[in-house]
């Protein structure tokens, strides 16, 4: 079987496919069943595992299952990975959710879609961590703007995710009125607000880490807009969530775009 264009699995697909294996959780997998009681989710496994062989991914053999060999590789990647990368991106309305899983050879990607509540994934090998790394870091490079603002500005998490997620629903007042109510500057929040509601492109990138347990993640927000590019650093000071935003240079993207994975591999970075 040809797998050029990627395998595609469903929620409940992938789910099954991921209970085979020790995996305390799988990053970017929801538990599709949460809710249903323990016979049903017995059917809704089976009905998975039926789902599989019709598409020749899986073959029950004497009580065994038997998994096609190419996607055995990716699932064992996906589930046994201790590094996993979630990006998120809407580019003049365009919105994609990829997710990266990496070991010491590969990387497998992950694309995500959403179809009348419904999930799905596309999953295609990719280089090596390496080269998958600068390819991200390409995909997400924003043009050279000036910095028109050098300090930092710090927000609640959910402040500024609210004014993002919700910026078709907020004036450019509100937005600016909102910011000044947090203590940003007056001529800051007018620029930032209007970076807010009129971006060209928004990113956010994601590392999970797996230690034993426990996952550390640290998360990193890029804005670009005509005017400047915005960075916003995740960090969590006396158990409150916080952003800390910054207009940047290329360089300084690029030393922020680093930082993301290696302040997830440090025990200081915020775990769950």
């Amino acid at each position: 079987m040809s797998i050029k264009k990627g395998i595609a699995l469903t929620n409940e697909e992938f789910f099954f496919l991921a209970s085979l294996f020790k995996c305390n959780a799988l990053i970017g997998v929801p538990d599709p069943f949460t809710g249903y009681w323990l016979e049903e989710i017995e059917t809704e496994m089976k009905r998975a595992a039926k789902s599989l062989v019709h598409k020749g991914y899986i073959v029950y053999k004497n009580n065994d299952i038997d998994i096609m060999p190419e996607l055995l590789e990716y699932v064992k990647i996906c589930t046994q990975t201790n590094m996993t990368l979630w990006i998120q991106s809407d580019k003049e309305g365009q919105e994609e959710e990829r997710y990266f899983y990496l070991n010491a050879r590969k990387v497998i990607e992950s694309r995500v879609s959403e179809n009348d509540d419904q999930l799905s994934y596309l999953l295609q090998e990719r280089g090596n961590p390496a080269q998958t790394w600068r390819e991200i870091v390409q995909a997400m490079l924003p043009e050279e703007k000036p910095i028109v603002y050098e300090g930092i500005i710090t927000l609640p998490l959910d402040t500024f995710t609210d004014l993002l997620e919700e910026r078709h629903y907020y004036s450019l007042q509100q937005i600016e009125k909102t910011l000044k109510a947090k203590d940003v500057p007056a001529k800051v929040a007018k620029v930032l607000a209007h970076s807010i509601k009129e971006y060209a492109y928004r990113g956010c990138i994601s590392s999970f880490y797996h230690m034993e347990h426990e996952f550390r993640i640290n998360s990193l927000y890029v804005l670009c807009t005509e005017q400047t590019n915005w960075v916003a650093r995740r960090v969590e000071r006396q158990f409150e969530e916080l952003v800390e935003i910054r207009s940047v240079s290329l360089s300084q993207f690029l030393k922020e775009m680093d930082d993301t994975i290696t302040r997830a591999k440090k025990p200081a970075a915020h775990m769950i």
